[in-house]
């Protein structure tokens, strides 16, 4: 079975026009571009609800892809909040989560602050390239929920 990323946020997101317009295209003319969210299936967002602290869940594609970057740099606003969570194998969503609930390992990101936290420790992104850097970091693993702020 497949797994799949969910994303909780502080807001509705509706995608820009830019991303949008993209998605709708259909034929992608470059790889790991698109970036997608999706209605959870109930299902789903019932197993995955308890280990989030947003209220809007969804289902994500292209989770720390070209245009997931660009809604991060450009479309955050401050005071923003998502929540990512992988769950690498859909038929034990329950267990999953469970695990993660008793024993997180959390990403902590935040964009205002540029700071990136993990088990290892908080470390300051460079301001000038803090993006290039951020995707060269892990942005989620299957262990825990990464929480990604502005502020």
């Amino acid at each position: 079975m497949s797994g799949f990323i969910a994303i909780a946020s502080s807001k509705e997101i509706i995608l820009p026009d830019e991303i949008q317009e993209y998605n709708d295209r259909r034929i992608y003319d470059e790889p790991n571009k698109a970036f997608s969210l999706h209605k959870l299936d109930e299902w789903y967002e019932e197993a995955v609800k308890q280990a989030f602290t947003m209220p809007y869940i969804y289902d994500a594609g292209g989770v720390g892809d070209e245009y997931f970057w660009v809604y991060i740099e450009k479309y955050m606003e401050i005071g923003d909040i998502l929540e990512i969570l992988s769950i690498p194998n859909e038929r034990t969503v329950y267990e999953h989560v469970q695990k993660i609930l008793d024993n997180p390992e959390p990403i902590i990101i935040n964009v205002g602050s540029l700071t990136y936290e993990n088990y290892l420790g908080c470390f300051q992104l460079p301001k000038k390239n803090w993006l290039e850097d951020l995707k060269h970091r892990t942005l989620y693993t299957d262990r825990g929920i990464t929480t990604i702020v502005k502020y």
